[in-house]
């Protein structure tokens, strides 16, 4: 390999754009290149670098086969999402649709995903105020309250009531009844 600092033209066409090597042979100048780790050829299929065209090219050859992405709708594969995605235009006509926004989606798993941008109605609950249980109805929380209730303490001199045995007897000592 040889190497120049700013002796570059004609005689030197290949430069480096990180460091000051430059060579007139592409062969050599590709090799240098493999030492700074630059890869800037990228397989579409699975993200893989190369810092060569023709090694991305063999490894394209890997890829002849593959058909990763499958239709549910009529069982054909792709090769990349790209495809797929355009084959899934091909299928408008059974898509499925949200409820709500009616947008469309190609498979009933993504329409259930999608969150319809909080457009869905609201969820009612009611909640105890004593221990921040939630229920999904009032006759549940009023359920709820009757039995929390029931294990309270009652002040005999006042009807204040209390969670626990510690609370009525503090209030106790302060009952003004």
């Amino acid at each position: 390999m040889s190497s120049s600092s700013g002796n570059s033209g004609p005689d030197k066409p290949f430069m480096c754009g990180i460091c000051d090597f430059s060579t007139e042979s592409a062969q050599e100048f590709s090799q240098h290149r493999e030492t700074h780790g630059v890869k800037p050829f990228i397989c579409k299929y699975c993200n893989e670098r190369y810092a060569e065209a023709d090694h991305l090219g063999q490894h394209l050859e890997t890829h002849a086969e593959e058909r990763p992405f499958e239709c549910v709708k009529c069982n054909r594969n792709f090769a990349n999402m790209e495809e797929f995605d355009d084959h899934m235009l091909d299928h408008s006509e059974g898509l499925f649709e949200c409820p709500i926004c009616n947008e469309e989606f190609p498979d009933q798993a993504t329409r259930e995903d999608h969150d319809c941008e909080g457009l869905y109605p609201i969820r009612q609950t009611w909640q105890c105020e004593n221990c921040d249980m939630e229920f999904e109805d009032e006759d549940s929380l009023e359920e709820h309250m009757e039995q929390y209730m029931a294990s309270w303490r009652t002040c005999f001199r006042c009807g204040a009531q209390f969670p626990d045995r510690d609370s009525l007897e503090r209030h106790d000592h302060e009952c003004l009844y």
